[in-house]
C-alpha cells in the first residue's frame, strides 16, 4: 500500500504538508499535490528549498523530506560548479538542452558551461546555437571521442570551480539537478563521482546507478520509489555526472584509449583503487534521450557503424586494463587496481626538484609505454596535463607505502645522497633511464597563455628577475646586485619583470609580480620572455623548459650539476681564485637537503659582482 503526503496550497507558492494518506486510490483536490513518500519518514521536518511541479519555490516550503516526486530537497550550494556539454551532431537536442539547464539553473548555481564540438559533419551549424546563450564553445577539428571532448572541456575549466558536471547534449532538465549534484558533492567529501536518476522522455527509468559496466539498476522500468534512494554504489553514468576536482587532479584527464562507451565505467573503477567513493543522488534527476545521436537499439547503431566499432573497441580496452570479471559480470567487490603493469615515482616535496623528475617520467613513458605511470608528491600541479601520467597520489597514500607495483622509484634522496653529481644524472641513475631530452615538461592551458598576454605585450622584450629567496646561505644573492642588473637591462630597451615571494625591495621594474602568480601562470610569463635571470630555484628550472635564455646566480652549488647543457643556458659563479670554497654543497658529509656555510660571511655570494652577470646577459643577447 502506497503512502502519500497531501501537501494544501495556504498561499502563492507556499504549501504545507496536511496530511498523510495511506492507500492505492487517493481523490486528488484540485489545489492539492499528492507525492509519494519513503516509509522512514514523517511528515513535519522542516525543508531548505524547493522545486514543485515545474516551478521554483526556494524556501517557503514547510513540508516532508521526499526523496523524489514533485518535491525535491535543494540543499545550500556555496560551491562552483563548471558544465561540461561534448556534442557532436548539435542540433534541437542541444538547444533544448542548454536552454532547460539555465532556466532551471540560472540564480540558484553559480556555474560556467562549456560546450565542445567533437568534429562531426554538422560542427559548423552548432555555433548559431551556442552563441545564443553564455557559454564557452570549444571546436575540435575532427572526431576525437568522448574522452578526448570532456578532456578537452578540462583544460578549460576555470581555477574557482570546486566541481565538474558532465552532461550529456541529449538531456532535457525539468528541475535543478546539477545544484542537487553540486549540494550531494559538497556534503560528501570522500565522493570522487556522484551520479543521477534519468529518464527516458516516457518517463520510464533509463538509468539509477550501474550493476556492471554496461547494465543500469531498473533499467526500462517504471518509475518507483526505489529509484530515489540515494546510496553509495560500484558504478555510475557519465551522461550526467557530477566530479569532484580533487579527484580530478589525481587522475588527470579521463582515458582517450575510450572513444565512445565505457568511459565511465572505467572512470567509476579508476575512483575505487583510488580509495575514493562512489554515489547515486536519486533526487538529481533528467530526461535522457538515450543515444541520441548513435542510437540506443543495435538496429539503430548499425546506421552508425562507426559507433558499434567503438563501442566494441571500449569494451575490449576495458576488458584488458580491468578483467573480463568486471566487464561481462555484476560488480560485487571494489577493485584493488587493474592488470596493467604499475610503475610509482616518488619526489615528495621541493618544487624545482618535482619539475626536474619530468624529463624523466617521459623517458619511462617511453621505455615502457603501456605500464600506468603513478606519481607521488606533494606538488600535483606540476604534472597538471602531462600525458606520461596515469595517476597522481599523496606521497601516504596506499599504494607508496605497500609499494603495490611491479617498479618504484623513490626519488626523495636520490640526488641529496649523490649530490657530487647531477640532479637528473642522479634521478636517471635511480630510474635506470636514458633521458635525451632533459628540458622539463609543463603543459599551459589557454587561460594561462592568456594571463600572460593581458599583462606582457608583443611590442616589449622581456626579462624575468627571481631574486628569491632560496632561504639557502650561497643560495640567496644580495637584492642590491639584482637591482644593478635590473637597471643595466632597462637602459638596453628590455622591460624588467620581478617574480618570486621576496619581500617587497627597492628593485626598479616595469612590472611587479611577486606573490601574484600560480605555477602555471608563471610558466606563462616565463614562455612570453626573451631572457630568464635568478638564483639557483624553481622558477630558473622552469625557464629552461623554453628555450629561452637563461641566467643563473650560484654560489654552494655547481651549475653544472642544475641546469641542462645547452648554449643559452648559462650558470654565473664569483672566481674560485676569490672563493676557495665555491660550491662546497657537493663535499662533505651526505645527504645534503639544505645549504650549510662554516664561514664569517656569505663569500660565494658577497664575491659575485652584478658586472659578471651582466657580462653573461650580454653574452647571451648578442648570440
Amino acid at each position: 500500500m502506497a503512502r502519500f503526503v497531501q501537501l494544501q496550497q495556504i498561499g502563492p507558492g507556499l504549501f504545507r504538508a496536511k496530511a498523510i494518506i495511506e492507500g492505492n486510490s487517493v481523490q486528488v483536490p484540485e489545489n492539492v499535490s499528492l507525492v509519494e513518500m519513503p516509509k522512514d519518514v514523517s511528515s513535519n521536518e522542516i525543508l531548505g528549498s524547493f522545486y514543485l511541479n515545474g516551478e521554483w519555490l526556494g524556501k517557503q516550503i514547510d513540508a516532508t523530506r521526499l526523496n523524489w516526486g514533485a518535491i525535491v530537497k535543494i540543499p545550500d550550494v556555496t560551491s562552483k560548479v563548471s558544465i561540461i556539454i561534448p556534442t557532436f551532431s548539435g542540433g534541437e537536442k542541444l538547444d533544448t538542452c542548454l536552454k532547460t539547464f539555465i532556466e532551471h539553473h540560472k540564480n540558484v548555481l553559480d556555474y560556467e558551461i562549456i560546450v565542445v564540438i567533437d568534429g562531426g559533419p554538422h560542427k559548423e551549424d552548432i555555433h548559431p546555437i551556442t552563441s545564443k546563450y553564455d557559454v564557452l564553445t570549444i571546436a575540435l577539428q575532427e572526431n576525437l571521442g568522448f574522452s578526448a571532448a570532456i578532456n578537452a572541456g578540462l583544460r578549460e575549466v576555470r581555477p574557482a570551480s570546486d566541481f565538474v558536471i558532465l552532461a550529456n547534449d541529449d538531456l532535457r532538465f525539468f528541475m535543478p539537478s546539477c545544484l542537487v549534484l553540486a549540494g550531494e558533492m559538497q556534503q560528501r567529501e570522500d565522493a570522487a563521482l556522484v551520479g543521477s536518476l534519468l529518464l527516458y522522455p516516457n518517463g520510464k527509468v533509463q538509468h539509477a546507478g550501474k550493476i556492471s559496466a554496461s547494465e543500469h539498476f531498473l533499467h526500462g522500468k517504471d518509475l518507483t520509489a526505489e529509484a530515489f534512494i540515494d546510496r553509495e554504489l560500484m558504478g555510475v553514468t557519465g551522461a550526467l555526472l557530477g566530479i569532484n576536482r580533487k579527484f580530478l587532479d589525481q587522475v588527470l584527464k579521463l582515458d582517450e584509449s575510450y572513444h565512445m562507451a565505457w568511459e565511465d565505467a572505467d572512470l567509476c573503477l579508476t575512483a575505487h583503487t583510488l580509495g575514493w567513493k562512489v554515489f547515486y543522488c536519486g533526487r538529481a534527476c533528467a530526461y535522457h534521450d538515450e543515444g541520441g545521436t548513435r542510437g540506443s537499439t543495435p538496429k539503430q547503431k548499425k546506421e552508425y557503424s562507426a559507433w558499434m566499432t567503438w563501442e566494441n573497441k571500449g569494451r575490449e580496452v576495458f576488458e584488458n586494463k580491468w578483467g573480463t570479471e568486471y566487464a561481462r559480470k555484476k560488480w560485487r567487490v571494489k577493485p584493488k587496481r587493474t592488470l596493467l603493469n604499475r610503475l610509482i615515482l616518488k619526489r615528495t616535496t621541493a618544487l624545482g626538484d618535482v619539475l626536474l623528475t619530468t624529463p624523466i617520467v617521459h623517458a619511462l613513458r617511453e621505455k615502457k609505454p603501456d605500464w600506468e605511470i603513478i606519481i607521488a608528491t606533494s606538488h600535483p600541479f606540476i604534472y597538471r596535463d602531462n600525458p606520461d601520467v596515469n595517476y597522481i597520489v599523496p606521497p601516504d597514500h596506499e599504494w607508496v607505502e605497500s609499494k603495490d607495483c611491479e617498479a618504484f622509484y623513490d626519488l626523495d634522496l636520490s640526488y641529496e645522497m649523490r649530490p657530487d653529481t647531477g640532479i637528473l644524472k642522479a634521478y636517471a641513475g635511480a630510474c635506470n633511464v636514458n633521458v635525451k631530452d632533459p628540458r622539463p615538461r609543463v603543459y599551459l592551458r589557454e587561460q594561462n597563455r592568456s594571463f600572460a598576454s593581458n599583462l606582457l605585450s608583443d611590442s616589449c622584450k622581456w626579462t624575468v628577475i627571481h631574486t628569491g629567496p632560496k632561504g639557502w646561505p650561497g643560495g640567496d644573492w644580495p637584492w642590491e646586485r639584482f637591482s644593478e642588473v635590473a637597471e643595466a637591462l632597462q637602459k638596453k630597451g628590455l622591460k624588467v619583470v620581478l617574480i618570486g615571494n621576496t619581500p617587497p625591495d627597492p628593485i626598479k621594474c616595469d612590472l611587479d609580480l611577486r606573490h601574484k602568480t600560480s605555477f602555471h601562470n608563471l610558466a606563462a610569463i616565463l614562455e612570453r620572455s626573451s631572457l630568464f635571470v635568478g638564483i639557483d630555484s624553481m622558477p630558473l628550472h622552469l625557464a629552461q623548459a623554453f628555450k629561452k635564455p637563461c641566467v643563473g646566480v650560484f654560489g654552494c652549488v655547481d651549475p653544472s650539476h642544475i641546469l641542462i647543457e645547452d648554449p643559452f643556458v648559462r650558470g654565473v659563479t664569483a672566481d674560485q681564485s676569490t672563493v676557495s670554497c665555491l660550491g662546497c654543497h657537493h663535499r662533505g658529509t651526505f645527504p645534503k637537503t639544505v645549504g650549510i656555510c662554516d664561514k664569517d660571511k656569505v663569500y660565494c655570494m658577497e664575491k659575485l659582482p652584478s658586472e659578471k652577470v651582466i657580462g653573461v646577459i650580454d653574452e647571451l643577447l648578442m648570440g
